[in-house]
């Protein structure tokens, strides 16, 4: 790796093309810190995987900082990002198409034996470590979660299901759910009725006055 890109930097030279030359240079520096901090905590110089990772990052910056300008108005700056892409992009394996991406994510969860979305943290690791600058890893986590959930909503952990109180009548171990709602007296004018709660519901009719004894004069 490290080869290759000192021979491309050197033709880019003689060639003049200075585009590319930045570029290339850009990929060198990037190494080269990592280098240096790998050394700080006594590692040994990056290695092609390392570097693999690097450019894959480097790819999703340009990508994100081209819509970016795209949205911002300045399609030329997006056009130098873009531009930059392709070049360390040679630098990068071939890029899975959609099928064998697919095809590499059924095969981790069979291998690491996930069974729902919270294990979804070791199929990525596995698909990390075999396909790094190979596959887009938002697109593949977005993959992993559908194949994960079992098809269905997004939130139900490991594809089981949540239960609800319902809004609704529906029957529950035998018995009914009922919205709460308030009372509605059925009774009429206080004159001529009785309470619902002493009732039964129903009004009754109140038993007539007694008609008032004659007085002898």
């Amino acid at each position: 790796m490290r080869d290759r890109l000192a021979g491309d930097v050197k033709a880019a030279m003689k060639a003049g093309d200075k585009a590319r030359l930045s570029t290339l240079r850009l990929v060198q520096a990037a190494a080269k810190d990592r280098d240096i901090a790998n050394r700080g905590i006594g590692k040994e110089a990056a290695s092609d995987d390392e570097i693999v990772q690097l450019l894959a990052k480097m790819v999703k910056q340009r990508e994100e900082s081209a819509k970016a300008f795209d949205d911002g108005g300045r399609p030329e700056l997006a056009a130098k990002e873009r531009a930059e892409i392709e070049v360390i992009r040679e630098f990068l394996p071939r890029q899975m198409d959609e099928a064998q991406a697919q095809a590499a994510i059924r095969a981790a969860i069979a291998e690491t034996g996930a069974a729902g979305v919270k294990d979804m943290g070791k199929v990525m690791a596995a698909l990390r470590e075999k396909y790094v600058g190979q596959m887009d890893f938002g697109r593949a986590s977005a993959g992993v979660r559908a194949l994960l959930s079992g098809g269905r909503r997004p939130g139900f952990a490991g594809g089981g299901a949540r239960w609800f109180r319902p809004p609704w009548p529906g029957p529950r171990n035998g018995r009914r759910w009922r919205r709460s709602r308030p009372m509605r007296s059925r009774a009429g004018p206080a004159s001529n009725s009785m309470p619902p709660s002493a009732s039964g519901g129903r009004s009754l009719p109140t038993a007539a006055a007694p008609s008032p004894t004659p007085t002898s004069s």
